[in-house]
């Protein structure tokens, strides 16, 4: 499983008991047999050795999961596997692929390789795509562990195709470098050869060599992405004052950036004096998107100090500051336009897929009046200043310019997380914000959460997609399913951990969480059905279905929180995981039940083949997985949060028939399994620790490689036939029932090999890396119920699972103050937009072609007749009925179907109340009365967004 970073998560409870993935009897001695003269004996013995004989084979060959009408293949005894053992388990893996960059168009010639750093920074090396591994250290001139000289990360080039350069950065002074994917090294400077083709060619520090007197690099080295700039590389240095800020507070630590266009080859060239002075101190920084390949100026991001006494006066506010600026340059900060843009009180920014986010202090229009009344703010005035409350900026065009964006809410400094899943399919960008001091209680302020706000087509009206995220130390539970637009997975914590609760430092707020889906660009958002039967095909226990309209039953699956924000090994759990080589398959750890569970005994893994729209449990107990050969096979292994295993499992059939085991010679705790980054191939690295290394001794580090090509078994050689394009293929897409086969407003058919084909792609085949998966697609009509969502301001309080609310004007929220949208002239009547991302056609059919002008907006009137007279008709009328049912609980006495029916009928009754008021002029969207739910089950007017069957208190008006 390819993962973005390895952190890790919460402990699990020591005490449970780890649940068997696959009951296995023992195996009994074949000759130990004993026979007897009597023949009922011989017979009853002949028979119950055949039963047993059918019991433990059926059990040792590939099983089904609980499908009795599907045929699995037969069983095979495969050679066990002998590992590759290492010093320290694997920490860092590159899976590179390269194409000759002489012939661009030829996508058959590429370099493969396979580079790992090890926990104690040794280096090994892959060069037949994953089958066999090597020590590279060895070549390696200046690498001394004992004295500290080891690697501490390997720098690849992102988003490059083409390249083939990689550097594998110390911790210390020595860097080596390749410009041929590591078939050879270029040594630090200082250990070059003599014997070297080029013995003046070596690699030097950004930091000049001046480890040991404190100038030290922070963070990572930079390369170009760009293809025509493969020798560019920056590096922010510290400098060696920097060491003493942490006990002398008359200290400042600037940092340099420093520039290579040679590849380190010539001494290193300091941006900061360059800048004649102009720069004090360097932050952060990046390069700055190309609009083109062929783009004749580099761009460079950063954010700078340009003062000296502003500079000084910052070391007392360590997070975001006043005097920070985010500029992008051009001529590498030389010269009288030494920037092309500047943004003041510009502290963070990020590059994702060429839209450039900057993220400024929001008081910086009042911080610059008083610098303009006075030089020197006084201690008064500054305390009016807010240093925790920002203002996001967007450029949609490679950074050439920005615009503000605008949030219904404020967003705190370092609470934020933004998002872009894929850099070709257009599709909703997010933004995840932590509100904790927003919120209107302790507990709900100390909750791991924050909300998910979905973007519009501009990037720059963000609309509230989903309350309660979770988000554990900065990571949001929020993934987009590959290849898919507009699905999304993410966990939200259910309202039930803030019910009476008065001590925040009592609640487990992870034994809280829940899991909705989206298809629609976080528009709508609904629990995921369980399946109904697990993998042995028995039904599922895990929660029960009640009249009461609050249970959840439902599957929960384990979010990047699980993966990367642990504490070790032993508690991660697989996350939602999908790949672009893939459309619509998505695997991922977790459980059937209320909440989900972090119990390992509790936690299975399930598998969806049709974009998350219905699920399967695959196997039982929590495991690590890969997907190869385009989907094709997918490979598993128990996860270390049950322990040691040896013993590997197999897929052909995207997970409904499990092939093996293969024996591991060793046991392992897993920590991954790898292979090639486009996932077309059909070698897999599964690594981690030896199982069998003592407590008291550094782990040791072991791995094994599983070559589907050369894959073993005791007496000959395991095939799988190749697909045939006629009879093996067929089509796809995504089909949600009641959108008449269309989703983001076009319905998308796709090549994918039949499940039971159990054949392997072909290298260039109909699934393969050179063909598009997409056969055709055509653009549908929009509709309201699938293809909207809430314009800026405005969000939905509470829908059906078949029909969805009007929006409702957020609290506290002045959409004026937002004047993009006030220069948009109009937005609908409905308050709602099209999803960003959605291509549906006649936009009006969904939206309505009423508009709200948004320049005469207050006090304008609803065009509906008599609208206060029907307004007090029903009031009485809904008056009397609520009396009646608060005081004779009707809801208790009628069918469930006719129940149903009267509270769709309220809820479409106070949709209308809802769009009458907006209509009428009223700019509140908080308090106000409503209707509880007939027959019990919960309030009209919950504080969340849209969940289908929502968990609200009867009391929740």
């Amino acid at each position: 499983m390819q993962s973005s970073g390895e952190r890790l998560d919460d402990d699990n409870n020591d005490n449970t008991v780890t649940r068997r993935r696959f009951t296995r009897r023992r195996r009994v001695a074949p000759n130990a047999r004993s026979f007897s003269s009597k023949g009922l004996i011989v017979k009853n013995v002949l028979v119950t050795f055949a039963l047993w004989l059918l019991v433990f084979s059926s059990e040792k060959s590939s099983f089904c999961n609980g499908d009795d009408d599907v045929k699995c293949p037969t069983s095979n005894e495969f050679q066990t596997l002998s590992p590759i053992t290492q010093p320290s388990p694997i920490e860092e893996m590159e899976w590179l692929a390269r194409y000759d960059y002489a012939n661009k168009d030829d996508h058959t010639k590429k370099t493969e390789r396979v580079i790992a750093k090890l926990s104690n920074g040794q280096i090994y090396q892959s060069k037949d795509n994953g089958k066999t591994f090597a020590d590279e250290t060895a070549v390696l001139r200046g690498f001394q562990e004992d004295k500290g000289f080891i690697v501490d990360r390997i720098l690849v080039p992102s988003d490059d195709l083409y390249t083939k350069r990689v550097i594998l950065q110390g911790n210390k002074d020595r860097h080596w470098a390749s410009k041929d994917l590591g078939d050879s090294w270029i040594q630090p400077c200082g250990f070059e050869s003599a014997n070297d083709d080029d013995a003046n060619n070596c690699f030097k520090s950004p930091t000049g060599g001046k480890y040991e007197q404190g100038y030290r690099i922070v963070g990572s080295m930079v390369m170009h992405p760009g293809e025509h700039r493969d020798g560019y590389i920056l590096a922010l240095v510290s400098r060696p004052e920097c060491e003493r800020t942490y006990y002398d507070d008359t200290v400042t630590c600037a940092k340099d950036l420093m520039l290579t266009t040679d590849f380190g080859r010539t001494e290193w060239r300091n941006l900061t004096d360059s800048s004649d002075n102009d720069i004090v101190s360097f932050v952060d920084f990046d390069w700055g998107p190309d609009p083109d390949p062929t783009h004749s100026e580099a761009s460079v991001l950063a954010t700078v100090y340009t003062s000296k006494e502003d500079f000084w006066k910052s070391r007392h506010h360590p997070g975001f500051s006043f005097a920070v600026t985010f500029i992008r340059s051009s001529s590498f900060f030389v010269g009288k336009d030494w920037y092309a843009h500047k943004t003041p009180c510009g502290n963070v920014f990020e590059v994702l897929n060429k839209d450039v986010y900057v993220a400024a202090l929001k008081d910086c229009d009042k911080y610059l009046k008083m610098l303009e009344d006075s030089k020197d703010i006084s201690d008064e005035e500054e305390k009016e200043l807010r240093y925790d409350h920002v203002q996001l900026e967007v450029s949609t065009d490679s950074g050439e310019t920005f615009n503000p964006i605008c949030f219904p809410e404020n967003i705190r400094a370092k609470s934020f997380t933004i998002f872009d899943f894929d850099a070709v399919q257009k599709g909703p960008d997010f933004i995840s914000i932590d509100h904790a001091e927003e919120e209107t209680s302790a507990v709900e302020g100390a909750a791991p959460m924050g909300n998910l706000y979905a973007a519009d087509d501009s990037l720059r009206l963000f609309s509230l997609s989903l309350r309660r995220n979770v988000r554990e130390r900065g990571v949001a539970d929020f993934s987009g399913v590959a290849g898919m637009n507009g699905v999304f997975i993410a966990n939200q914590v259910s309202r039930d951990a803030f019910k009476s609760t008065y001590n925040y430092y009592d609640v487990d707020y992870s034994s809280y969480y829940q899991t909705l889906q989206s298809f629609n660009g976080g528009g709508v958002w609904r629990y995921i059905p369980a399946p109904k039967k697990d993998a042995n095909g028995n039904d599922i226990q895990g929660c029960t279905v009640t009249d009461d309209s609050k249970t959840v039953c439902s599957l929960h699956l384990h979010g990047e929180s699980a993966w990367s924000g642990g504490e070790n090994w032993e508690t991660r759990f697989g996350a939602v995981y999908s790949h672009q080589s893939t459309p619509g398959v998505i695997i991922s750890t977790g459980n059937v039940g209320n909440v989900l569970s972090k119990e390992a005994s509790e936690v299975n893994t399930y598998i969806s083949r049709d974009g998350g729209y219905t699920w399967e449990e695959t196997l039982q107990g929590p495991h690590i997985y890969e997907f190869g050969n385009f989907g094709a096979l997918i490979v598993a292994a128990k996860e270390s949060s049950v322990g040691q295993t040896d013993e590997v499992w197999f897929s052909r059939d995207v997970g409904k028939c499990w092939e093996g085991p293969i024996k591991l010679s060793k046991p392992i705790n897993v920590h991954n399994i790898r292979t090639d980054v486009v996932q077309k191939g059909s070698v897999f690295v599964i690594h981690g620790e030896d199982a069998t290394k003592s407590e008291s001794y550094q782990a040791s580090g072991i791995a094994y490689v599983i070559d589907f090509d050369n894959l073993l078994l005791s007496n000959s050689t395991f095939r799988v036939d190749k697909c045939d394009e006629k009879n093996d293929y067929e089509t796809w897409f995504l089909n949600i029932p009641n959108q008449k086969e269309c989703n983001m407003g076009e319905k998308v058919e796709r090549r994918r090999r039949k499940r039971y084909a159990r054949c392997l792609n072909l290298e260039d085949g109909v699934v393969s890396e050179l063909q598009d998966t997409v056969s055709q697609s055509h653009v549908c009509e929009c509709e309201h119920m699938f293809d909207t969502s809430c314009e800026y301001g405005y969000y939905r309080v509470h829908s059906s699972p078949s029909a969805i609310s009007g929006c409702d004007p957020m609290p506290n929220v002045n959409i004026e103050e937002c004047a993009y949208l006030i220069d948009k002239g109009s937005i609908p009547k409905s308050h709602e937009r099209i999803v960003h991302g959605d291509v549906c056609n006649n936009p009006l059919n969904a939206l309505g072609a009423e508009y709200d002008d948004l320049g005469h907006k207050k006090g304008k009137k609803h065009s509906t007749k008599h609208p206060l007279f029907g307004f007090i008709i029903f009031c009485l009328f809904g008056g009397a009925f609520y009396v009646v049912y608060k005081y004779f609980d009707l809801g208790r006495y009628v069918p469930h179907g006719f129940r149903d029916a009267v509270n769709e009928f309220f809820e479409s009754v106070m949709d209308w109340l809802r769009r009458m008021r907006s209509n009428m002029g009223s700019s509140s969207g908080g308090g106000g009365g409503g209707f509880r739910r007939f027959g019990g089950g919960g309030g009209s007017r919950p504080d969340g967004y849209f969940e289908p069957l929502a968990d609200f208190d009867e009391d929740e008006i």
